[in-house]
């Protein structure tokens, strides 16, 4: 400034110059005028420049007040005498920062001898500062609480409202107030510093003690109140702690800047922390904060702060011994970067730092991967578990080795470094698609991911793939691509669906071709496996969540080389996974098949088989397990299940299901309570409900191995089943078929008893009676039965019945007739013309070799020649009829034996005519105790002859 140029315009008698030099009068001479008016003063001070208006309005105010000036080579003061009325200045000022409009109700505190202080070497471009001493600091913080709505800590306001010698500061950038004493600090009280877990409380307490010494801080040179700073107005606190800049800033968060004096080693403050204890950070800056929030850096641009303490400064990943610090540093090629590492309370420590260059992550042939705009990021939570990564942009080049010239994909993500792999995840940011991705023709590749795994050894990745939305048809579906890292152009691929999809349209469309390409055996196997399961499947099928943590899980999966991700390995081959709808049912299909496809297998799970003439379910559980098999000569599904067959619920079956047949083994069948079957397999066709069997039958107390059956949907027929029935008779019957819907069985066979076959019936049993219907049967020679219906008795081991019996080859009718294991005998009246039997009975004896007697015997009434005898007993054989005994003709004449015998006989040669008209006899007529002779017997005319004389029989009109 020229003073003496400026002094000209002051009117004013009394001026001293101090160290005033003639030859260079502007060389740090001081001026002073004790007294001016506020006119001269305001005149004075706009001969500079335009003066700004709070100055304006603060020497408006001071028209009461006595102005002593002091000038100097590159400043002026304006000291002030007397009281100052503070309103329109301070509503100007406050204004101009941008904060809120003083209130006419507001009590505004008196001014008293305030400053003005201007500063600089040439007009137009001076400072002006107003500094109004002894100002009490409950009237300040109550103007600043109502400029700003902000409230602060009890403890500071009341530390502030206590102080002496304060001074309030304006200028054109700061209202605030200035102390002479130091300002005590206590971070805990300030920022609510409790901690969780054991390691962050030893942590927080590590870095207070190591960097401040203890909680509670002493701040010199202190002022506080609002700052317009590049980001806006702020109420901070500034002052100076170990000689370095302090500032403590109040808005809705409150954050404590501090530059640190030294270097720090983070294992001299926070030892049990992973990796962070072997970092040290150079040139630290440390920032306290009660909320996490964004925040502008001057180096790292925009951060995100967390809650407590956040370091910021320059770290060596050279010295950390870890893999992916080696990797940072090898593969990346990063050695010291600037880092921001943050400390929250609640127990998680993070770190993250930029790395401002591109970096190629990998290269083979024609493929690509370049980094750029990376971030590193390390993240530890309670556990104590380290979770560091890379974010930033990847761009790929020569990814789809079946098309030319593809261009760049541009993508966004990171790369998480695990303590022994690593995880590439990127994503596409534009909209852009890629047609036909990999030969799969007529589909679209939209909302590209690119992934990427490996270890920490060289080359660091072994495999790389794409991640995206599929659009196929109408359908969209979430694919991955994985490429074969020692050659590109070899691929696997993993398909999931948020919708059904036709399984078998999907694999002849576009997974077949990309698989035929990729796969030097044939894929005929896998379409037998479809086929077959399409023969009782719904294939439409789509993605389900096998493991329930919200993923589904892939639907087609194929892999032709060793494949690892993140450390977990994939199998190599073929793999389905997927939820479809089977015999009516949801049911989960898995269907594997090795890389060659020589074999394919896998799993159905199902709640229930229902083929209408059966049903199958679990058998531990509500599901079935069912295990698939596909071979060049075979396809089944195979299980174990709870089995509901022919009127049956059987538990524990085996089974398996063929193209066309559904095969049971090892159980056991009870059919109508008649027969019981313990199976060894059984084979029904799927179409029709008919099969075959074989196994153990149980029936009518007979237990017949190896035995074969056919059953239908409702009836079981047992194939060349021989009986033994009654314990002495056996009936081998051919086809023995057991109603289920009847509740009988019955079949037709041969009989055999005594050591012979004797002639043929139909067995039919139900649950109240056993009978062989339509016997004819041949007792040796001797008779013949034809029987409508033999009851069995299988509790007294007999046969009974009503039916035809055939003696001497005359038929008798109505005859009851019983067999068991003795023999034969029937009750029947038996007319042989010439002699006839009433209420006689036929026995026919087993002898003692087994066989039946060739000779059974009647015992009953007999008539002859119109007489009747009681009691008489006669042979029969399949020749004769002899009556042996003692006969009285009505007292007239008796028959015995001659020569005055007992008995004598009458015999009955069978007839070849079937007529009986004569009889031989054995013995005397003895009259009147006389013995005769020349006897006839005349059957015809019923009369006896002897001695001329002629006896006339009684008449028989049987």
């Amino acid at each position: 400034m020229n003073i003496f140029q400026n002094l000209s315009i002051i009117n004013n008698s009394v001026i001293t110059i101090k160290d005033f030099q003639p030859t260079n009068p502007s060389f740090d001479a001081q001026a002073q005028i004790s007294q001016l008016s506020q006119e001269e003063a305001t005149r004075f001070l706009n001969s500079l420049e335009q003066l700004p208006n709070y100055v304006s309005e603060f020497l408006a105010t001071a028209t009461g007040a006595n102005v002593e000036l002091q000038l100097g080579n590159d400043f002026l003061n304006l000291n002030f005498l007397g009281e100052i009325d503070s309103l329109r200045m301070l509503e100007n000022l406050s204004h101009s920062l941008g904060l809120r409009k003083i209130s006419d109700s507001l009590s505004v505190f008196p001014i008293l001898n305030p400053s003005l202080h201007v500063k600089g070497v040439e007009p137009h471009n001076l400072s002006y500062q107003i500094t109004i001493p002894d100002v009490n600091p409950g009237d300040i913080l109550r103007l600043f609480n109502y400029l700003g709505g902000i409230s602060l800590p009890d403890a500071f306001k009341w530390q502030l409202k206590s102080l002496e010698n304060v001074a309030l500061i304006l200028t054109n950038s700061v209202i605030c107030l200035q102390f002479v004493n130091d300002i005590q600090l206590d971070l805990d009280e300030i920022f609510n510093l409790d901690t969780s877990g054991p390691y962050m409380g030893m942590a927080i307490d590590g870095i207070i003690s190591g960097i401040f010494g203890k909680s509670e801080l002493s701040i010199s040179t202190p002022k506080f109140g609002f700052f317009k700073e590049t980001q806006g107005v702020e109420l901070s606190l500034k002052g100076l702690l170990n000689s370095q800049n302090l500032e403590l800033t109040f808005n809705d968060r409150i954050t404590l800047n501090y530059k640190l004096p030294n270097d720090i080693a983070f294992g001299c403050l926070t030892g049990g922390i992973p990796i962070i204890n072997s970092l040290k950070l150079i040139n630290p800056e440390l920032i306290i904060t009660n909320l996490s929030h964004s925040f502008t850096h001057s180096e790292l641009g925009q951060i995100n702060l967390s809650k407590g303490f956040n370091f910021i400064g320059n770290t060596d990943f050279t010295n950390l011994d870890t893999n992916f610090a080696n990797f940072i540093h090898s593969q990346l090629g990063v050695d010291c970067l600037k880092v921001y590492i943050s400390f929250d309370p609640v127990g998680s420590v993070s770190l993250t730092g930029n790395i401002q260059r591109n970096i190629l992550l990998y290269s083979i042939n024609n493929f690509s991967a370049t980094f750029s705009h990376l971030v590193i990021g390390l993240d530890i939570g309670t556990d104590l578990e380290p979770n560091f990564g890379v974010t930033g942009n990847l761009a790929i080049q020569g990814y789809d080795p079946t098309q030319n010239d593809e261009p760049v994909l541009f993508l966004a993500g990171k790369l998480s470094l695990e303590p022994e792999s690593i995880t590439a995840c990127f994503y596409q940011q534009g909209k852009n698609s890629w047609c036909n991705p990999y030969g799969l023709v007529g589909t679209e590749f939209r909302n590209i991911g690119f992934q990427g795994g490996g270890t920490y050894l060289p080359p660091y990745f072994d495999n790389f793939g794409f991640i995206g939305d599929l659009k196929w048809q109408e359908i969209d579906l979430e694919v991955a691509f994985l490429m074969d890292t020692n050659d590109p152009e070899r691929l696997a691929f993993i398909l999931t669906t948020n919708q059904p999809v036709n399984l078998v349209d999907l694999w002849q469309g576009p997974i077949a071709s990309v698989i035929l390409k990729q796969a030097s055996s044939s894929i005929n196997l896998v379409n037998k496996a479809l086929a077959f399961l399409n023969t009782f499947l719904d294939l439409n099928i789509e993605s389900i969540d096998r493991h329930g943590d919200g993923k589904l899980d892939p639907l087609v999966k194929y892999v032709l080389f060793p494949a690892t991700i993140a450390g977990q390995p994939i199998s190599e081959g073929l793999e389905i996974n997927g939820k479809m709808t089977a015999w009516g049912r949801e049911a989960t299909l898995t269907l594997q098949g090795d890389r060659t496809f020589s074999k394919v297998e896998g799993s159905l799970n199902v709640p229930e088989i229902d083929l209408g003439f059966l049903k199958i379910g679990g058998t531990n559980d509500d599901c079935l397990d069912l295990a698939l098999n596909v071979t060049p000569n075979e396809q089944y599904l195979m299980g174990d299940g709870y089995v509901k067959l022919l009127d049956n619920e059987i538990a524990n079956v085996e089974f398996q299901i063929t193209p066309t047949s559904a095969i049971f083994k090892n159980f056991d069948l009870s059919l109508a309570n008649l027969v019981a079957i313990d199976v060894n397999t059984l084979s029904i066709e799927l179409k029709s409900g008919s099969g075959s069997g074989t196994g153990t039958i149980l029936v009518l107390g007979n237990t017949l191995a190896d035995s074969t059956f056919d059953v239908t949907r409702d009836s079981v027929t047992l194939k060349n089943t021989k009986l033994n029935l009654a314990g002495f008779l056996t009936i081998d019957i051919p086809t023995l078929t057991v109603s289920l819907k009847n509740q009988s069985a019955s079949g037709t066979g041969k009989i055999a008893a005594f050591n012979q076959s004797l002639g043929s019936g139909t067995l039919s049993f139900n649950p109240q009676k056993v009978t062989i219907d339509n016997v004819s049967l041949g007792l040796g020679d001797v008779l013949k039965l034809n029987v409508p219906s033999f009851k069995l008795d299988l509790t007294n081991k007999k046969v009974f019945g009503i039916g035809d019996i055939t003696l001497l080859g005359k038929q008798f009718t109505s005859s009851g007739i019983s067999l068991n294991e003795s023999g034969f005998q029937a009750n029947s009246n038996f007319n042989f013309g010439i002699l006839a039997f009433s209420g006689a009975t036929v026995t026919l004896n087993k002898k003692t070799n087994g066989n039946i007697d060739n000779s059974a015997s009647i015992a009953g009434n007999l008539k002859f020649l119109g007489y009747n005898f009681a009691n008489v007993t006669a042979s029969v054989n399949s020749s004769k009829l002899t009556v042996s005994g003692s006969f009285n003709f009505g007292g007239l004449f008796i028959l015995k034996g001659a020569n005055n015998k007992k008995n004598a006989t009458i015999t009955i040669n069978k007839a070849k005519n079937k007529l009986y008209s004569s009889v031989r006899i054995a013995g005397s007529f003895y009259v009147l105790g006389k013995e005769l002779t020349s006897i006839a017997v005349s059957d015809t005319i019923k009369k006896l002859k002897f001695f001329g004389i002629k006896i006339i029989g009684k008449a028989d009109k049987n």
